[in-house]
């Protein structure tokens, strides 16, 4: 199709899972819809300022298509460097902000973008996507390469850490008007990156 020659403006794929092999691999991207749920909503809410009962497209796919914003992007050299106005919302139906990370001592979200540590406005630019297109929602993504998996095997060993990242979870998502969170967490049980033999169990009660 056509119009997929434009997706190369932003990164558009599925979710991915591989399973743990006895080496302790594992590919895990984990969707946690706080305050969304799975479908993008199909009626124009009276939240948004419109019309209750309209019907709207979910996206010209008709299916969820989830795209990433690198928040380092916009630093890079011309021409590579890449705006909010370059993501091409009418592609998505989610758009996520790569990446905060964990504090090592408080197990609270942080920033780590340079742009959004000097301004935290930043974030409310970025959800203020979703009222451009009634369909989308927007994210937040925790983790990725940079954020050493130790902090989250620390973070995820007790009720009491995992208390407080969830305390702080629930903070930003409403101080900044997020619609969910991906834990992007590389790798559980990866002891080379940090990870612990019991990662597999705490992250699952993370997430419950």
């Amino acid at each position: 199709m056509k119009q997929l020659s434009r997706s190369w403006r932003c990164f558009c794929f599925c979710l991915q899972r591989r399973s743990l092999t006895k080496y302790g691999w594992l590919w895990v991207q984990v969707l946690f819809f706080l305050l969304s749920d799975l479908r993008p909503t199909s009626a124009v809410t009276a939240g948004r300022d419109a019309v209750v009962g309209i019907t709207i497209p979910r996206n010209k796919f008709e299916v969820p298509v989830v795209c990433y914003y690198y928040g380092w992007a916009s630093r890079r050299p011309s021409p590579a460097n890449y705006q909010l106005a370059d993501v091409p919302l009418d592609m998505c139906t989610y758009v996520v902000l790569a990446f905060v990370g964990i504090d090592e001592q408080t197990f609270e979200l942080k920033s780590v973008i340079p742009e959004y540590v000097e301004d935290e406005r930043k974030y409310l630019e970025f959800t203020d996507l979703k009222n451009k297109h009634l369909y989308l929602k927007t994210m937040l993504a925790v983790g990725g390469w940079n954020q050493a998996g130790e902090v989250f095997s620390n973070m995820t060993s007790t009720p009491e850490n995992r208390a407080e990242f969830i305390d702080s979870v629930l903070r930003w998502m409403h101080d900044h008007d997020f619609d969910g969170l991906e834990i992007m967490w590389k790798y559980p049980g990866y002891e080379r990156r940090g990870g612990k033999p019991q990662d597999k169990q705490n992250f699952v009660l993370l997430l419950k």
